[in-house]
């Protein structure tokens, strides 16, 4: 009895289903042995000197052991031994061809343990990198091309009054008003990122009330200079702010005091430079503010008041 080619390519097909060497062999002795009933085949894994007449189950890398052919009827053995010998070869194969799947699932495994621990350690490493930012002062957020939010440390989280959750995803520009955009959109663009300046915009706190920072934006580009998004350092400079408007304030309370005192008023340096003068002193002595700024203050004297000064 012989094999054809269709049989031969289901009983290859058969055999490399299977996971196991013992498996795959047993399933091939009992396959040949239905299709060759006048013989008995045995395995071997290997050669003893008593046995003669052994076929090798061997490629051209690999021996994998030897068959046996015990004749069940007399000098049949000899009539099928050309035949079970290239079944031998395609054994060897079916066994070549599971070594090598063992071996690529053994490769993955030791490579997926590997990316688990790198994994292990990259989380370790960000866990612990996040805490540093966290311990620091100013507020740190990342934003992509989008103008999206993909990090927040601790402090610019407080800052505006938010959870971290809350920011992710979300543009910067839904945290500040109309002028807030407004200022954002500038310095947001490409020529300001490549300045190292700090810039300063303004935000709006989640109860309402505006903030002013002072940001150092740091553009991240790839290979090609295509613009990816920022790194930003954020500073509270709300404070700051109000007290310069307090003094801008002040300043202008005192501007319309100065100006329309009905008393003369002039303001000088150390040296006696006329730094300012109102309204009233110009109208009394006939000089436009222009051309006493900068004069010493003995110019608005008669001539017998500067002997006495």
């Amino acid at each position: 009895m012989k094999m054809n080619s269709e049989k031969l390519i289901q009983l290859f097909g058969a055999l490399t289903k299977l996971n196991e060497k013992n498996q795959l062999i047993d399933a091939f002795i009992k396959e040949v042995s239905s299709s060759f009933p006048s013989i008995q085949i045995k395995f071997h894994a290997e050669k003893h000197s008593g046995l003669n007449g052994l076929l090798p189950i061997q490629t051209e890398e690999n021996n994998f052991g030897y068959l046996q052919i015990v004749d069940g009827e007399q000098g049949k053995a000899s009539q099928v031994r050309n035949e079970i010998k290239n079944l031998a070869m395609l054994l060897a194969h079916a066994l070549e061809r599971l070594e090598i799947k063992k071996l690529l699932i053994d490769q993955k495994k030791e490579l997926d343990k590997a990316v688990a621990e790198q994994q292990q350690i990259l989380r370790k490493e960000r866990q612990q990198f996040q805490k540093t930012l966290n311990l620091i002062d100013a507020g740190i957020w990342v934003i992509n091309i989008n103008a999206e939010i993909t990090y927040a440390n601790d402090a610019m989280a407080n800052l505006l009054g938010y959870e971290i959750d809350e920011m992710i995803g979300r543009q910067i520009f839904e945290f500040t008003d109309a002028e807030g955009v407004m200022i954002a959109e500038k310095n947001l663009r490409r020529k300001f990122l490549k300045r190292k300046k700090p810039r300063e915009f303004k935000f709006v706190h989640k109860q309402g009330t505006p903030i002013y920072v002072r940001m150092k934006l740091s553009a991240i580009y790839d290979e090609h200079d295509n613009y990816l998004g920022s790194v930003a350092g954020v500073v509270d400079i709300t404070d700051e702010k109000k007290f310069q408007e307090s003094v801008r304030q002040a300043e202008k309370r005192f501007k319309a005091f100065f100006d329309y005192q009905p008393n003369y008023c002039y303001l000088t340096s150390p040296d006696g430079i006329i730094l300012d003068v109102n309204k009233t002193a110009c109208k009394a002595l006939g000089f436009s503010k222009k051309e006493l700024i900068g004069k010493p203050i003995f110019t608005i004297y008669a001539e017998e008041s500067r002997a006495k000064a």
